[in-house]
């Protein structure tokens, strides 16, 4: 409920009315405040009465603003969780996926503002996910004149140490071989050029995982929850929003002969891959359970 305080001046009696409206993203309070004079002749009843009326409604004004202006962008709010939240409380590979999907993510919702972000937009962001050629894992890039230009004219060294492009791959792109999209992007922000200016990118046609797609919508879903528990939003639009549904694909494994074969390949290989791979076969576990694996986790008296 709004605070009430009786003021007198010289103009007459008039009352502040103070209300918050929900919190910054660095968890401090935000209040708002405004000044109500009651209608000369009223009596003390009817003042005390309009009063309350006034602080109700400027308490359900405060509220549905969300923060105050409103005017927080999802991207800056969103660096700042990851500062504030991520960071600090989950994994690091939990956070590095997400710096991945920051770029795609801010352009198309960072200039939103958090409390006008709509399960429509949202929506609309997973769609376009899904559309062939957003994934650029496959895109190809080959050199352009001036990058074969500078190729030639500096020591391939040099360029290595400042980009950190390998000579081999600086050798092959010299010698007008293509290299991926995600090399091309490396070497041209250490040279401090566009891409564009450097190489001719040719574009794959292929989509992004109905899985990636879902850890895309996570992590906007997890930016605004934590504005949810700041009071700055009323409400996670991400829960409305419909994701693609993975479709089934059939994978190739091992007969029991091939994993046979495969298991006596490995007599005279070192321990610790045969123990790696004889655990992945036999027991179905992933790499990261079995590089998990500690001495306390094995049973030897009851094996031997």
């Amino acid at each position: 409920m709004a605070t009430i305080t009786k003021r007198e001046g010289k103009t007459g009696t008039t009352y502040r009315l103070r209300s918050s409206v929900g919190y910054d993203s660095s968890g401090k309070q935000i209040m708002r405040s405004m000044t109500w004079r009651p209608e000369p002749g009223w009596s003390e009843k009817r003042t005390v009465k309009e009063l309350e009326r006034a602080a109700v409604l400027f308490d359900e004004e405060c509220a549905a603003q969300g923060m105050g202006s409103g005017n927080v962008k999802f991207e800056t709010f969103a660096r700042q969780w990851i500062e504030e939240y991520a960071v600090p409380n989950l994994r690091p590979r939990t956070v590095y996926r997400m710096h991945q999907m920051e770029e795609r993510t801010y352009a198309a919702l960072g200039h939103i503002r958090l409390d006008k972000l709509t399960a429509r937009h949202i929506q609309k962001f997973i769609n376009n996910l899904g559309e062939p050629g957003i994934s650029n894992v496959k895109d190809t890039a080959k050199a352009k004149p001036l990058l074969l230009e500078l190729l030639k004219d500096r020591a391939k060294k040099s360029i290595s140490d400042e980009t950190g492009v390998s000579r081999s791959v600086l050798s092959s792109i010299g010698n007008g071989e293509s290299t991926s999209y995600a090399t091309a992007e490396k070497l041209a922000k250490g040279m401090g050029r566009p891409v564009s200016d450097l190489f001719t990118v040719t574009r794959s046609k292929d989509t992004l995982s109905p899985k990636t797609i879902k850890h895309y919508l996570s992590f906007v879903s997890s930016v605004m929850q934590y504005a949810m528990k700041l009071d700055m939003i009323r409400d996670n639009p991400c829960r409305r929003v419909t994701v693609p549904s993975a479709t089934p694909t059939e994978r190739e494994v091992y007969t029991l002969e091939e994993a046979q074969r495969f298991l006596e390949s490995l007599e005279d290989v070192p321990i610790k891959y045969k123990a790696f791979f004889v655990l992945a076969i036999c027991g179905g576990l992933r790499r990261g359970e079995i590089l998990g694996l500690e001495w306390k986790d094995l049973d030897v008296p009851n094996q031997l």
